[in-house]
Formats: structure tokens, sequence, C-alpha cells
């Protein structure tokens, strides 16, 4: 299904809430909640609280945008999969690498 979505870190300066109102007044369908900012890495709380403010505005959670990047020690895995799931993200945007694409 394709729908209507914002990547939360474009509002990199909004908490969650005010992210969430922008979208219901623009009649987005979905948010990709980053975790560099509004659900940090391992703030099983916070992804609670996000995905809950998320559903009661009649919001989907459309990704986590987790800024982990493969076969980097980093950020650890179970921190990003732990958030997804408090999230309810049914998908996980990763970095395939640190490589740029010069």
């Amino acid at each position: 299904m394709i729908y209507t979505g914002l990547v939360s870190i474009t509002f990199r300066k909004l908490n969650p809430q005010e992210i969430v109102d922008l979208a219901v007044k623009a009649k987005i369908t979905g948010i990709e909640w980053g975790g560099d900012v509004h659900v940090p890495h391992g703030d099983i709380e916070k992804a609670k609280q996000v995905r809950q403010i998320t559903k009661d505005a009649g919001l989907t959670v459309a990704s986590y945008g987790s800024y982990y990047r493969l076969n980097d020690d980093e950020i650890p895995f179970r921190e990003v999969l732990a958030s997804a799931k408090a999230l309810g993200a049914p998908l996980i945007r990763v970095w395939a690498g640190k490589l740029g694409s010069a």
C-alpha cells in the first residue's frame, strides 16, 4: 500500500507530539521516526510513548530510521531492534556501510 508520509528528522528540533500534530494538519498518513533524536536507540519507554501518540492521532508508524550502519558496532543492533519493536515499526532503515557514493 502506498500512502503519504514524512521523516521525523525533517523536523529535528520539534518534539514527537509537535510532529504528529503537523502530520495530522497536513493530512499525512505515516511517519518514519528517527533513531537519532525522536526515538533514541534502546529507549524502549520513549518508543512506546511515540507509538501511542502516533496511533492516537490515527497515523501509522511507517518505519524506524535507525542510522544503523551494517558491519559497524557503534550502535548495537539489538538496541535498534528493540526500539523498532516497541515503536511498532514494520521496517528499519539502515545504512549500507561507511563509504560514500564517490
